[in-house]
């Protein structure tokens, strides 16, 4: 889900746009709660989010991914050899990332958005980790593959429901958004813009010297 949220909210103006409105929405609803209670919630809660929480658990599980990616791009053979400050600054990207998407979902929520079964039924179902050889849906398949990435069923029912309902709201704010005019001018007038120059060589060796500067001249220049 991270890195679907990246994609969007980076690689297209609209998904800036729609970041910008979620940034508007995290400050508007969410920040006063996420402060309030920090420090302030239970031992298994990092930050509340309105009436969710990020657990260590949360926290560890998107750094088990994030920072192995990191180091490969590093060209580290292990997410060990990363710097300490390397470490913090991903772990703190990472939780802020946590942060908006526990907005989001607190979003959909206000908006009454809500994921049929059936939906989460199918999209589980077309993912290709869980098709056998055949091309279809293995159960068994499905069972290695949570084992082996330490989640439960549950879990990933949860991550499916949430998905959907970020993209949904997100997909959804960002084909409303429009650009200002005059900003579209400016793009088009980058991209189209041509511009024609001439330019006119002269050899060094073409040139001929018509006296000795004298040292006045040389220490001047």
């Amino acid at each position: 889900m991270i890195t679907t949220l990246r994609h969007l909210l980076v690689d297209s103006w609209a998904g800036r746009a729609a970041a910008i409105l979620i940034f508007l929405a995290f400050i508007g609803w969410g920040v006063g709660d996420v402060y309030s209670n920090m420090g302030t919630s239970s031992s298994n809660t990092i930050v509340q989010v309105g009436s969710r929480s990020i657990t260590p658990d949360d926290l560890a599980r998107a750094l088990s991914t994030q920072l192995p990616a990191a180091a490969q791009q590093m060209g580290l053979a292990d997410a060990s050899h990363l710097p300490d400050g390397t470490k913090q600054q991903i772990a703190r990207q990472v939780l802020h990332n946590l942060v908006i998407q526990n907005e989001v979902q607190l979003a959909g929520e206000r908006a009454g958005m809500n994921v049929p079964g059936e939906l989460i039924r199918k999209e589980i179902f077309a993912i290709p980790a869980f098709h056998n050889a055949a091309g279809q849906f293995d159960r068994a398949m499905l069972n290695d593959r949570l084992t082996r990435i330490g989640i439960t069923e549950k879990r990933l029912i949860q991550m499916i429901r949430e998905d959907i309902i970020s993209r949904g709201l997100l997909q959804g704010m960002g084909a409303s958004v429009q650009a200002p005019t005059s900003l579209m001018d400016r793009l088009f007038a980058f991209d189209a813009d041509r511009r024609v120059l001439d330019v006119l060589r002269l050899p060094f060796t073409a040139g001929t010297v018509a006296a000795a500067p004298t040292d006045e001249q040389l220490h001047h220049y």
